[in-house]
């Protein structure tokens, strides 16, 4: 079992980072705020700029950099990621300001049954074998929802300009706010220099895929995740010393932990054979989808088999203790939830390949499960 779990509490994370926000754009949200982020806004800045850096969570930040260096002098108390841990359920909560349950986005992989398969929902490809979907961009088509940007542009109406940045690989609508693609941090480093040297106040909102691919990797506390954090470190550092007006919040989507078990389930044919299809979801966070027959043997056989390595909940159960999300559920959200799912508690990545399908990655770092590595992202506020 990893040192410390973390179940998600929906008090101090994403949504409520998201709360705060919308509440100084005079937006509502159901979830609370976050105090200090009300404060530091009620001093009306003239530009806010949010940065999300994947992966870039708060134990893997203070193992990288010292006390006294920029991020880290300027952090506040941790906050929380969502459930599950992991780029496509967090990063569209920080686009929607709803939890994972709310949304639908809720992991990596998802099962359309009207397009008859799983789909890797942000690069579009086949969950089995890697091969393009059809379908342009299902998950938008599937799981349409209304942006941060444009419930604040609906409020605000043209006072205050609203801008995306994300590396120019990544496709984002431009609904409410102005997308910018950038080539590199570099890029990204002008974009945000000429939107806040406008005459207009701004909120932008940039992403980065660091240090989050570097960890998958080499794991989350190799040389060269350091590399890409001090990267990182210095990039904010020279944009908070050039900016003026300018508040500055920094924190991740999620973090990561060191893989040091893999699990084949696929060879597992006990289990294989009471599943109506892969486990969908994540590989720290499986949802599985049993045959009638098998529903009350299933988690005896894999409590005996997994159960140290990860917790089995119901579907009832998850909704219930609202693991996803304390609102109103995405009318989705049982096509993507199966019957039980298995949430990573130790160092665990399970794999499940179908036959003739791809071969599954091997990864040194991961996240989407419950530990404290997995959960914890920086609150970090710098005021220019």
């Amino acid at each position: 079992m990893a040192d410390k779990l973390i179940f998600p509490k929906y008090k101090r994370s994403i949504v409520n980072l998201m709360a705060s926000i919308m509440k100084y754009y005079q937006v509502h949200s159901d979830y609370e705020t976050i105090e200090e982020v009300d404060q530091v806004l009620g001093k009306s800045y003239k530009h806010l700029l949010l940065m999300v850096f994947d992966g870039m969570g708060q134990l893997s930040l203070k193992a990288h950099l010292q006390e006294d260096d920029f991020l880290r002098s300027y952090m506040r108390s941790p906050m929380e990621s969502v459930f599950p841990p992991t780029t496509t359920a967090a990063m569209t909560s920080y686009y929607t300001g709803l939890a994972p349950g709310e949304h639908g986005w809720l992991g990596w992989s998802l099962p359309f049954r009207d397009y008859g398969g799983m789909v890797d929902i942000f690069p579009n490809t086949n969950s089995y074998d890697g091969t393009p979907v059809k379908t342009k961009r299902i998950a938008y088509r599937e799981l349409p929802y209304e942006s941060v940007y444009q419930k604040i542009h609906s409020a605000v109406g043209e006072h205050i300009e609203i801008h995306t940045v994300k590396p120019e690989e990544i496709y984002f609508p431009s609904k409410g706010n102005r997308h910018h693609p950038a080539r590199d941090l570099k890029h990204m480093k002008k974009v945000i220099k000429k939107i806040t040297a406008g005459d207009s106040e701004s909120f932008t909102a940039l992403y980065w895929p660091e240090p989050d691919a570097s960890m998958h990797i080499y794991g989350p506390y190799d040389k060269a995740v350091k590399e890409q954090i001090v990267i990182i470190n210095d990039f904010v550092r020279e944009l908070g010393q050039t900016l003026k007006d300018t508040l500055i919040i920094v924190s991740a989507d999620h973090g990561q932990l060191t893989i040091t078990k893999e699990v084949e389930l696929h060879l597992d044919e006990e289990i294989s054979k009471m599943l109506v299809i892969p486990p969908a979801l994540e590989s720290r966070c499986a949802s599985f989808f049993v045959k009638g027959k098998y529903l009350a043997e299933f988690p005896r056989a894999f409590e005996k088999k997994y159960g140290s390595g990860f917790r089995l909940y119901s579907h009832e159960e998850a909704k219930r203790i609202q693991l996803f999300g304390k609102g109103k559920p995405h009318p989705r959200f049982d096509d993507f939830v199966g019957d039980y799912i298995a949430v990573g508690i130790d160092n665990t990545l399970m794999h499940y390949k179908t036959i003739g399908g791809k071969e599954p990655h091997h990864f040194k770092g991961h996240h989407a499960g419950m530990s404290d590595e997995e959960m914890l992202i920086p609150l970090i506020i710098i005021e220019t």
